[in-house]
């Protein structure tokens, strides 16, 4: 049970199998993230997740009112609203995405988040256990 595709590896909706022990390494890393003081919830996190983000290849700027832009400019992409997302709760988001091609509203996915000053984390929240673990981050304030 060692060997197996993990998330990092294949990333999306059609994550690999987990081994034991990487489910283990991600719980564990799970539950580091979520005991960290440094993360904010409640309205400070509202607060702070607004702002330009970026990391490695993308570029992400969550708007006051709820709206999302997505850069990618490496593959001179760039998605604009109606992207959006809502706080759920005190630590979860939940992002509409479009279709790229049809510009309408395709699915909604739960995260995580983890934000502080100056980094952010989304965990994607996954209903389906093959998948895994799936982070996006991390992303520096880029204003």
């Amino acid at each position: 049970l060692k060997q197996g595709l993990h998330s990092e590896f294949m990333q999306g909706d059609f994550a690999g199998i987990e081994s034991v022990d990487r489910k283990d390494a991600d719980n564990a890393k799970i539950a580091a993230f979520d005991k960290d003081p440094k993360w904010a919830t409640g309205p400070k996190a509202r607060e702070l997740v607004v702002g330009k983000w970026k990391r490695d290849f993308s570029e992400l700027e969550l708007k006051p009112g709820g709206g999302i832009r997505s850069v990618f400019p490496v593959l001179q992409f760039d998605m604009r609203d109606p992207t959006a997302y809502r706080f759920r709760d005190d630590v979860t988001v939940e992002i509409d995405t479009p279709d790229v091609f049809k510009r309408e509203i395709t699915r909604t996915n739960a995260f995580r988040v983890y934000v502080s000053a100056d980094e952010l984390y989304l965990r994607k929240i996954n209903t389906q256990p093959i998948q895994g673990v799936i982070w996006d981050g991390p992303y520096r304030r880029a204003n």
